[in-house]
């Protein structure tokens, strides 16, 4: 009896320990889960907020932001255009639309390296209409929700720095936005101070110093797929 009770208590043993280690290969990985956190923050912000690409606007939402990405939108919002001439930011680049979406969805996000988190964001274009039914002897309302556009996604990719994970490019289609913006700002370029200390003459390992381009960046366009007029 004693011999049986014996191998009952180590049954029950290896039982807890596999289910142990079976628990910790399910646990979710943190920084996953801080990262979509920003970017729902971010987007429950933006799409509650005036979306349109000014100054004002990027400043609002510079705490979503990493600190060369927010520079980089700075330096292009500040860029003075000619009369006439369409800016180089035609639409709102965090949704990559120029008529704005009702809603947004996060979707899967992936680690791509120690400190960079992939989370892919859809954006929809909804409206609410009423109708009514009839039920017996009267019509009753009855609303429901309509698509005025497919849905289109990107892709937020996210960076650590200071133990926080902030916004550092947007990614439709395999275009970074980022990399658009870095291709506008050449070496020697006068950049606007964002903030103290901040060099507004680039170097040659500053982020917003890339090497010059072959031929001159084309203006950004939202993506072809336009969203519903109203």
């Amino acid at each position: 009896m004693r011999r049986s009770g014996g191998w009952r208590w180590v049954a029950a043993v290896i039982v807890v320990g596999v289910l142990g280690d079976a628990r910790a290969e399910e646990k979710p990985d943190r920084d996953l889960v801080k990262a979509v956190h920003v970017v729902r923050t971010f987007y429950t912000y933006h799409l509650k907020h005036d979306m349109s690409f000014t100054e004002g606007t990027v400043a609002k939402r510079k705490e979503w932001l990493a600190p060369d990405f927010y520079r980089l939108l700075l330096a292009e919002v500040r860029r003075p255009t000619e009369p006439g001439e369409a800016p180089f930011v035609n639409g709102d680049p965090f949704t990559d639309s120029q008529e704005y979406p009702t809603r947004a969805a996060s979707g899967r996000a992936t680690r791509v390296g120690v400190d960079e988190i992939d989370v892919e964001v859809t954006f929809f274009w909804t409206r609410t209409v009423r109708e009514y039914r009839q039920y017996r002897w009267e019509s009753v309302p009855v609303e429901r929700e309509v698509e005025d556009a497919p849905p289109r996604a990107l892709t937020v990719k996210l960076t650590r720095g200071d133990r926080l994970w902030r916004i550092a490019d947007l990614v439709v289609a395999g275009k970074s936005f980022r990399a658009a913006l870095e291709a506008r700002n050449e070496p020697g370029e006068a950049l606007p101070r964002s903030a103290p200390g901040w060099m507004s003459q680039p170097t040659a390992t500053d982020p917003l110093a890339p090497p010059p381009a072959d031929q001159p960046a084309k203006p950004w366009q939202p993506s072809a797929t336009q969203p519903w007029q109203r």
